[in-house]
């Protein structure tokens, strides 16, 4: 709280990680066409995931620009040598964080996960607590969250 004393019953923890984006970035790869496995090429998967995934500000612009254009396209070199373009999965994999259902995870999303906890604050700290707000973990890493 501003006051500086927590508040541990309003804490929370969205039950998607991120080995969860990894698993749904290589779903996401296999219906382009790349066979990746699950396990063998999990932390090259990864790696693509940290170098050129974001969080997409406007979901509906970036996939239309991935529809019609190949400004979001960049390539990768996988350890093969091989070069791979990965587009619309770079916003697409770390969506399941809003939308845990991708992953099948029956929870709310981030977004909506933090407007629950701060409504279930007291009413008179609420504009102070969204002002207060911090995201942990690897996954609050991405381009595109504020940090």
């Amino acid at each position: 709280s501003p006051d500086g004393f927590s508040l541990p019953h309003l804490t929370r923890r969205l039950d998607v990680a991120g080995r969860d984006v990894t698993r749904y970035l290589i779903k996401l790869l296999l219906m382009r066409g790349y066979a990746f496995n699950r396990t063998a090429d999990f932390e090259t998967v990864r790696m693509i995931k940290e170098k050129l995934c974001y969080t997409s500000y406007d979901l509906d612009l970036d996939k239309k620009l991935s529809e019609e254009t190949t400004v979001l396209v960049e390539n990768y070199t996988l350890p093969d040598g091989r070069v791979i373009k990965v587009g619309s999965e770079r916003f697409e994999a770390p969506e399941c964080m809003f939308q845990p259902h991708l992953v099948d995870v029956e929870q709310p999303g981030m977004a909506e996960m933090l407007f629950n906890t701060i409504q279930a604050a007291p009413v008179d700290v609420r504009s102070e607590l969204y002002k207060h707000v911090v995201l942990s973990g690897g996954s609050s890493m991405y381009p595109g969250l504020p940090s």
